[in-house]
């Protein structure tokens, strides 16, 4: 680069740095990981409209929250979205989701603590008017 005096004795030599700029990237990618019908398992799949949820994972399902999710994020506006699916072959048939372990019921009246009222205490009787107005 060619120097270029400025004033006697004063030059300016600017000298290349080696650093790159920052370059941009897309910051409305979402990601979802979650339970689904169907599709790839423990894979990121890229999808760009709830349609294309819907042909992959098999749209809306009752049994998971990541269907409705997704279905909300394209409903406000969002345009890209990365769909992990996760899946557990313990539960892949519905007689296995049968065996999950349950709440158990309460326990009957038998089992239940006798209950016995409190005794009934006289409440004091305290005037709330002031005594400049008594």
């Amino acid at each position: 680069m060619p120097l270029t005096p400025t004033y006697p004795g004063v030059y300016i030599e600017e000298i290349s740095s080696g650093v790159r700029t920052i370059t941009g990237v897309a910051t409305s990618i979402t990601a979802f990981v979650g339970r689904a019908r169907r599709g790839p398992v423990n894979a990121p799949v890229t999808i760009n409209n709830f349609g294309d949820f819907e042909r992959v994972f098999g749209g809306l399902w009752k049994e998971s929250t990541l269907s409705f999710a997704v279905r909300d994020f394209y409903l406000n506006g969002g345009s890209r979205a990365i769909i992990v699916r996760l899946f557990n072959p313990i539960f892949a048939n519905e007689a296995e989701q049968q065996r999950r372990p349950q709440l158990r019921q309460p326990p009957t009246q038998s089992h239940k603590r006798q209950q016995t009222p409190l005794p009934q205490q006289p409440i004091p009787r305290t005037s709330l008017t002031p005594p400049s107005l008594q």
